[in-house]
C-alpha cells in the first residue's frame, strides 16, 4: 500500500508552545511505514490558507493544522469539499475542535493519535458564507473574542481576565431567530451561541448535545442573569449542564436567520467579526473530512 502524503502546517506564533521542536517530534513519532510527511510554516495572516490550497492541488491525503482555533479554521475552510482530510495538533490557547475530537494536548501523543486515526466525514457551518467548524455567536462571547484578540496575555488566565473586564461593560441585546420550525423573539440576550460541536475551548461545554455528524446546530440562548448566579452558571458550563440553567433556552436548526436592531459583533471559532443586521447561519452536512478516531 502506498504511503499517505501528509503535510504539517505550523503556525509559529499561536498559543504558548515552543514550535521549533515540532518537526523533530513529528518525525520521531509519526508512523513512517504509513505516512510521507512534509512541513511548512506560516509567515503571515492568511498564509495557512494558501499553503493548504497548494497541498490540496498536489493531491495530499491529509493536511495537519499545528496551532490554535484560528489556524485550524484558516486551514479547514480551504479543505471543505475536497478529498484532503484535516488533521490537528493542538498548539493554541483554547483548542476547541481538538478537545472535542479528543486529540491529546501533548504533542507526541497527538502525533500518535494521527497514526491510529481514520478519515471520517463531518459537518461544518456557514455564517453569511464564512465557514466555521466549532461555534459562532453573538453577544457577550463575541465581545470577549474581540477583546481577547487585542490582548497580550494568552492562555486561560488571559481569557479569564478578559471575561471579567467585558462583563462590566456589556449591554444585553434583542434578537429575532427565524427557521423553518420557529420564529423566536429574544429580549435581553446576554449571549446567543450557534454550535456545530459541544464546546468552546478550555472544555467549556456551551452546547452539550451538539454533534458534528448530525447535520444540525444547537442554539444556546443565555438571557440576562443576576451577577450572584454567575458562579453556578460557570460550574454548569464546565459540568456539561448549562441547559439546566433557568436563564438558558436551547433550540436546534439546520438553517437560521438572525435579525438584530444594530450591526452586531459576532465571532466564528473565536475569531471576531462585524455582522449586518440580518445574517444567515446554516450547517453543511458531511462537507469536510476529518482525521479522528
Amino acid at each position: 500500500m502506498p504511503k499517505q502524503k501528509i503535510a504539517f502546517i505550523i503556525n509559529p506564533i499561536s498559543g504558548k508552545k515552543h514550535k521549533k521542536s515540532i518537526q523533530k517530534t513529528v518525525e520521531k513519532h509519526l508512523d513512517a511505514k504509513k505516512f510521507e510527511p512534509f512541513f511548512a510554516q506560516t509567515e503571515y495572516a492568511g498564509h495557512g490558507q494558501k499553503l493548504a490550497q497548494q497541498f490540496v492541488n498536489q493531491g495530499f491525503d491529509i493536511v495537519v493544522a499545528v496551532g490554535g482555533d484560528g489556524t485550524v479554521n484558516e486551514i479547514a475552510r480551504t479543505l471543505v469539499h475536497t478529498q484532503t482530510a484535516l488533521g490537528i495538533i493542538p498548539a493554541g490557547s483554547g483548542n476547541g475542535l481538538a478537545l472535542y475530537l479528543k486529540i491529546p494536548k501533548n504533542m507526541a501523543h497527538a502525533v500518535q493519535f494521527i497514526n491510529q486515526a481514520s478519515i471520517v466525514e463531518a459537518d461544518y457551518g456557514l455564517l453569511n458564507n464564512q465557514a466555521f467548524f466549532c461555534t459562532c455567536g453573538a453577544g457577550f462571547d463575541a465581545l470577549v473574542s474581540a477583546d481577547f484578540a487585542k490582548g497580550k496575555i494568552r492562555g486561560f488566565i488571559g481569557y479569564f481576565w478578559v471575561i471579567i473586564r467585558a462583563f462590566s461593560k456589556y449591554k444585553p441585546q434583542n434578537y429575532r431567530l427565524i427557521s423553518k420550525d420557529f420564529d423566536f423573539e429574544v429580549n435581553n440576550a446576554f449571549m446567543i451561541n450557534f454550535a456545530n460541536i459541544s464546546q468552546w475551548g478550555y472544555n467549556a461545554c456551551i452546547a452539550p448535545n451538539a454533534d458534528i455528524h448530525d447535520g444540525k446546530m444547537e442554539i444556546t440562548i443565555l438571557k440576562k442573569f443576576p451577577l450572584f448566579t454567575a458562579p453556578r452558571l460557570a460550574a454548569q458550563l464546565f459540568l456539561k449542564r448549562i441547559a439546566k440553567n433557568r436563564y438558558v433556552n436551547t433550540l436546534t436548526a439546520n438553517e437560521i436567520t438572525v435579525l438584530s436592531n444594530t450591526e452586531d459583533k459576532f465571532h466564528f471559532d473565536g475569531e471576531p467579526c462585524q455582522m449586518p443586521k440580518e445574517i444567515n447561519i446554516k450547517i453543511i452536512s458531511n462537507g469536510i473530512k476529518l482525521l479522528t478516531k
